[in-house]
């Protein structure tokens, strides 16, 4: 049988090629060529429209990191704020305990220190709750970018993936050609 097969291969290739072979050939390579300039368009029209997104998106991600940045810096800065006025309160806490003969004058004194230096820790610790605020908000915009810039990659990869088979196929039916 596979004899027989080869023999009758061998008579089609030796046998002129009828017209309706040539009519489905150039049919064929007719719907090619439509079809590779229907795949151009696509990926340009593809292009054209994910291209400026990316980048938009590109440059809101680095706007994103940058901001970020500087909060991170002025929260470190806050917190260093902090620690000279933790450290004043200890202090005047035990100057108020040595100086027991003026009792009354000190606690005065040190009532309305302490109370302005809680009313600042206090403005501290807000401003220190909204930049955490802000970089949470800004961690889920990164978050979002990134999601959509994976969604995006998977885009572009279907339609390489589409592209190489498309490129298959054509040099299948290049083969196939060559065959005929």
């Amino acid at each position: 049988t596979c004899e027989k097969e080869k023999e009758v291969l061998r008579q089609r290739l030796e046998a002129p090629p009828c017209r309706q072979d040539n009519l489905y050939l150039q049919e064929s390579r007719r719907l090619s060529m439509e079809f590779e300039s229907f795949v151009a368009e696509s990926r340009r029209g593809l292009e054209e429209h994910y291209e400026p997104q990316l980048l938009r998106l590109l440059e809101r991600r680095e706007a994103g990191a940058k901001a970020l940045q500087e909060m991170q810096g002025e929260i470190q800065g806050m917190k260093e704020a902090l620690r000279p006025l933790q450290g004043e309160v200890s202090r005047l806490r035990l100057q108020n305990r040595s100086l027991e003969e003026q009792i009354v004058l000190v606690k005065q004194k040190r009532d309305e220190e302490v109370g302005q230096y809680r009313e600042q820790v206090e403005e501290l610790e807000d401003r220190l709750k909204e930049l955490k605020n802000g970089v949470q908000l800004q961690q889920r915009k990164n978050q979002e970018l990134e999601e959509l810039r994976t969604s995006l990659h998977r885009e572009l990869s279907i339609y390489k993936s589409c592209l190489e088979i498309y490129g298959h196929l054509c040099k299948s039916e290049e083969k196939a050609e060559q065959g005929c």
